[in-house]
């Protein structure tokens, strides 16, 4: 919530991506599962993803980064680069 409110995100409509990391360990919450936890679903003003991976393997983190750099516009590029 302290991310969706601050001034220069709430300002711009980019795209969020969250990792669900820690897939490997058994009983892990699923993509899904995170997202209803965290109530993924109230962020409707942008487009969001929730990509299951494992940082220590690699696992997911190119999916993460696709999907994060095909929602990524001309327009949020420059205001990336200040």
């Amino acid at each position: 919530d302290m991310l969706l409110q601050h001034p220069d995100i709430r300002a711009r409509k980019l795209p969020i991506l969250f990792f669900a990391n820690k897939m490997d360990i058994p009983g892990a919450l699923t993509p899904f599962e995170c997202s209803q936890l965290l109530e993924l679903d109230r962020i409707s003003d942008r487009p969001w993803h929730i990509a299951p991976s494992d940082a220590l393997r690699g696992i997911g983190l190119q999916e993460g980064m696709e999907w994060l750099a095909s929602h990524v516009t001309p327009k949020s590029r420059k205001w990336c680069r200040k």
